[in-house]
C-alpha cells in the first residue's frame, strides 16, 4: 500500500484553504441563515465546492479534500460551539463525496457540475436525516420544510423531492462551472506554493 504523505507546502496550502472555508461558512453562511435566504444550504455547499476544487488542483489525491472539510469542520466547532453540531458532520460528508468526485474524474466541466450536484442533495438529504432521527420531525414535513418551497410547498410529496433534485442539480451545475473560472482565476497564486518532496 502506498504511503500517503504531506510535505510542509501540502499542509500549508490545506490550512490556508482550511482557513478561507471556514470564514465562508461562519460568515457568509450566517448571513444567509439570519435572513433566512431560500437553499442556504446549496449556496454554502457551492462555495465549499469552490474551495475544494483549488484544494485539488495543486493536490490531485484523494483525501487532500477531506481533509479540509474535516478541519473545516472541526474549526466551526471550535468557535459556534453545539450551535452547529448538527451541521459538523455534513460538511465532513459532502467533502467526502467531492473529492471522490473528483479523485475518479479529474477536474472538468462534468465532474465539477457532477461533484456540486451530488454534495447538494446530500446536504438535503443530511438535512432530512437530522429533521426525522435527531429531532423525530415528520418526513412529508420536513422534506417540504427542506425544499423552501413556501406556500407552493403543498403539493404532493413527489413533486416536492423532484424541486428539490432539479434545484440542488441547477445550483451544483452553475457553482460547478464557476469554479472552474475561480480556478482560472487564482492559479498563478496556487502555483507560488513549492510541492518539492522530502
Amino acid at each position: 500500500m502506498k504511503k500517503l504523505s504531506y510535505s510542509v507546502s501540502d499542509i500549508t496550502l490545506i490550512a490556508v484553504l482550511t482557513a478561507c472555508n471556514s470564514v465562508l461558512e461562519l460568515s457568509v453562511g450566517t448571513l444567509l441563515h439570519a435572513v433566512g435566504f431560500s437553499l442556504k444550504g446549496s449556496v454554502m455547499v457551492g462555495l465549499n465546492l469552490l474551495v475544494y476544487v483549488l484544494l485539488f488542483a495543486r493536490l490531485r489525491r484523494f483525501g487532500a479534500v477531506t481533509m479540509c472539510g474535516a478541519a473545516t469542520a472541526f474549526v466551526n466547532f471550535a468557535v459556534t460551539g453545539g450551535f452547529k453540531l448538527f451541521a459538523l458532520y455534513c460538511i465532513v460528508l459532502e467533502a467526502l463525496a467531492i473529492d471522490a468526485i473528483l479523485s475518479a474524474c479529474g477536474i472538468n466541466r462534468k465532474s465539477t457540475c457532477i461533484a456540486g450536484t451530488a454534495a447538494g442533495i446530500l446536504a438535503f438529504l443530511c438535512g432530512l436525516l437530522n429533521g426525522v432521527v435527531f429531532m423525530g420531525g415528520d418526513f412529508s414535513l420536513i422534506c417540504r420544510r427542506l425544499s423552501q418551497l413556501g406556500a407552493a410547498g403543498e403539493c404532493s410529496l413527489a413533486a416536492v423531492l423532484l424541486f428539490v433534485v432539479l434545484s440542488r442539480t441547477a445550483i451544483g451545475v452553475v457553482f460547478g462551472l464557476l469554479s472552474l473560472e475561480v480556478l482560472r482565476i487564482f492559479e498563478p497564486i496556487l502555483k507560488k506554493f513549492s510541492f518539492k518532496r522530502g
